[in-house]
């Protein structure tokens, strides 16, 4: 017997709900999705309430002129003391690999997903999880194009990453300001992926470490665990122990600083494309002379066009369990598809005969049907062959049309099956109400 997934409109009103908020207060981050799934996405705004980009949008350099948000009463932007704004990507002791979304605009966070499976990073003995805060800095990039004159190797294609190895968990989508100590210099399967040493400014042992050799001093075994953690971590997965520059040797502060420096001009070449930056989202709304800063406006259409939401379960007619799967953008979606495609061998069958595939559309819709997942793609869902035998009781099918995008309509596929279109999403709380 089918069952309509549970609370469907509390979970539309709870996608558009405010997340927590980010630790330094004038930022503030709002969670689309649910933990621990593919459509999980943290999206930043800033003091003003407006979406940002953490990648694009929060500078580099806490206590600029252009770091509007953050206080700069401990900040300098002179001298040994220079203090760096750290974007927290995945907090100390969690296994969870979540990344600022390179690929999508206005670069939300979200979880890593590989095969079509969420990512974790395995326990290497002692260690569990993540040593550090680990994260990024913000309007860095490693340029994929660029070969690094120390390592031989060119970027990864990310901003740099930071380890910040300050005594507090931090959160994930928190803003700390980070005083830099040092660098280690992994190369990553043939790509140049620099690891920032840093300290948060408001540690207690930040005002005794400025420098990696202070670090060797007062915490002693946290360089060598760093450099094991890095070597290994991989090893659990099938693959091979990483490589580094220097032979593993950590560089110092200054050292550090001028790798920052260049990724930050690198950074600014994607920005003002002086460079092709082939997959990257630069959609930014702070960016002055940017050709991809966009609207306030614009800004707020991105995350409300992204409704992401995992919707439950469903008893199919066979009475099996099949889970409605996330609705994501359409870019996202179809990265998902490529590991789905090795775990569900009917994914692109036509069994529903209440659905005809027509010529090609942008529009594709999930299926869930006797357990597995096909696909469909459609220009429609509104015209059912055989009326009499689909019934709005037997499933429920929502569905917006390209041509008329505000209006919905009940339909039902055959067997049990459930199917959602996920174009404007964000318009069936208007059509449930």
């Amino acid at each position: 017997m089918m069952r309509a997934p549970p609370g469907l409109s509390r979970l539309l009103l709870a996608a558009q709900g405010w997340g927590r908020l980010g630790a330094m207060s004038r930022y503030s981050t709002e969670q689309r999705g649910r933990s621990n799934s593919p459509d999980y996405r943290l999206y930043f705004k800033n003091a003003d309430g407006k979406y940002i980009s953490p990648f694009h949008d929060i500078p580099l350099f806490a206590g600029s002129k252009e770091d509007k948000e953050i206080p700069a009463k401990r900040s300098k932007t002179t001298g040994s003391e220079v203090l760096f704004n750290m974007i927290v990507e995945v907090p100390r002791w969690t296994n969870a690999k979540m990344e600022i979304a390179t690929e999508e605009p206005l670069n939300p966070i979200k979880h890593d997903v590989k095969k079509g499976k969420l990512r974790y990073v395995a326990n290497i003995f002692p260690h569990k999880g993540y040593i550090w805060n680990y994260g990024a800095l913000p309007q860095t990039w490693e340029d994929p194009s660029h070969t690094d004159k120390v390592t031989g190797c060119c970027g990864d294609n990310d901003p740099i990453d930071v380890c910040e190895i300050g005594s507090k968990i931090r959160s994930s989508g928190e803003i700390v300001q980070v005083k830099v100590l040092g660098v280690l210099g992994l190369v990553d399967e043939g790509e140049t992926d620099w690891k920032i040493i840093a300290i948060s400014a408001d540690d207690p042992e930040a005002q005794k470490i400025h420098d990696i050799d202070d670090l060797k001093k007062h915490k002693p075994g946290y360089l060598e665990a760093t450099l094991d953690w890095f070597q290994l971590y991989k090893v659990p997965d099938g693959k091979p122990e990483n490589h580094f520059a220097f032979d593993g040797e950590f560089k110092d502060k200054d050292f550090a600083v001028e790798i920052i420096k260049s990724t930050h001009e690198h950074w600014k070449a994607l920005l003002h494309k002086k460079v092709d930056g082939g997959t990257i989202k630069c959609t930014n709304v702070l960016v002055s002379g940017s050709p991809f800063c966009c609207s306030d406006e614009d800004a707020r259409s991105i995350v409300q066009s992204n409704v992401s939401q995992i919707f439950g379960q469903i008893t199919t007619a066979s009475g099996h369990t099949a889970t409605v799967f996330s609705i994501m953008n359409l870019q996202t979606l179809s990265d998902q598809l490529k590991g789905l495609l090795k775990e569900f061998p009917v994914l692109f069958s036509s069994s529903s005969q209440c659905i005809k595939s027509r010529a090609a559309s942008l529009h594709p819709s999930f299926v869930a049907e006797e357990g597995q997942l096909c696909l469909h793609t459609l220009f429609s869902l509104s015209s059912c062959p055989s009326p009499a035998t689909c019934r709005p009781s037997k499933c429920l099918v929502l569905e917006s049309s390209p041509i008329k995008k505000r209006h919905f309509s009940k339909c039902c596929a055959v067997n049990g099956s459930l199917a959602l279109n996920p174009v404007h999403l964000i318009h069936m709380k208007e059509w449930m109400e």
